[in-house]
C-alpha cells in the first residue's frame, strides 16, 4: 500500500483547474477569478475535517478514511528523498484520506518553502508556468476561481490511468496549500458527485 501512496503522490508533484460540468458559474473576481458553486450532498461525504493552521475545513468523499500519522511521516520522508531539496515547489503532505478499496485518495499539502513575501497571485503565475513546462500534454482544464470566498487555482491533469483534480489556495497560513483528489480513470465517473460535494464543502474556518 505504501508503494501505491508514493506512486500517486509522485504523479501529483509539480502538476497544476477544474471546471466540472455540474458546477454553476457567476461573476468574475478581479477579472481572473470566477465564482463557482457546487451542490453539496451531505450523504456523499465523510465527517468534516478541520485544519486550524490553514484556516479551512472540508469533508472528504464518503468512506474515504484518514490515514495514520506513522504512514504520513513515512510518506513525507519518501517525498523528501525524491525531490530537489532546493525546489520551492516541494510539498509537505499534511493529511491524506484513502477510499475503502485503496484506489483513490484526497491529500492536503503545503508549499512551506515559498517566500512568505510573495503574493498568492505571483505564486500562482509561477506555478502555472512550471506546470505548463512539465505537464503540458496532460493538463486538460485549468482556471482561477473563488469557492466559498476562497481563491483557488484549479487544474485537472489526466493520463491514461489517473485523474488528478488539484486546488491550490491560501488563507491563514503564510504559505499556499493544495487539495488533491486522485482517482483512477475508470473509477472517476462513479465518484464525481462525491468529489463535487467535497469541493463544495471547502470553507474558511
Amino acid at each position: 500500500m505504501f508503494k501505491f501512496f508514493t506512486g500517486l503522490m509522485a504523479f501529483t508533484l509539480m502538476v497544476s483547474a477544474l471546471f466540472i460540468a455540474n458546477c454553476s458559474r457567476s461573476s468574475k473576481d478581479d477579472d481572473r477569478y470566477e465564482t463557482l458553486s457546487f451542490e453539496v450532498q451531505s450523504d456523499l461525504l465523510s465527517e468534516t475535517f478541520i485544519d486550524s493552521t490553514l484556516g479551512i475545513q472540508f469533508a472528504p468523499p464518503r468512506d474515504w478514511k484518514r490515514i495514520d500519522s506513522t504512514l504520513m511521516s513515512q510518506l513525507n520522508d519518501r517525498l523528501t528523498l525524491s525531490e530537489n531539496d532546493s525546489s520551492a515547489y516541494a510539498v509537505t503532505v499534511r493529511e491524506m484520506f484513502l477510499d475503502s478499496v485503496h484506489t483513490s485518495l484526497c491529500a492536503i499539502s503545503t508549499y512551506e518553502r515559498i517566500d512568505s513575501t510573495i503574493s498568492f497571485d505571483d505564486f500562482i503565475n509561477e506555478f502555472v508556468e512550471v506546470a505548463h513546462i512539465n505537464h503540458a500534454s496532460t493538463i486538460k482544464k485549468e482556471g482561477r476561481s473563488v469557492i466559498n470566498q476562497l481563491k483557488f487555482y484549479q487544474i485537472i491533469v489526466m493520463d491514461k490511468k489517473t485523474v488528478n483534480l488539484k486546488f491550490v489556495g491560501k488563507h491563514h497560513a503564510p504559505y499556499p496549500f493544495q487539495i488533491d483528489y486522485i482517482v483512477p480513470v475508470n473509477v472517476y465517473p462513479n465518484v464525481i458527485r462525491s468529489i463535487e460535494s467535497s469541493i463544495g464543502s471547502i470553507t474558511r474556518y
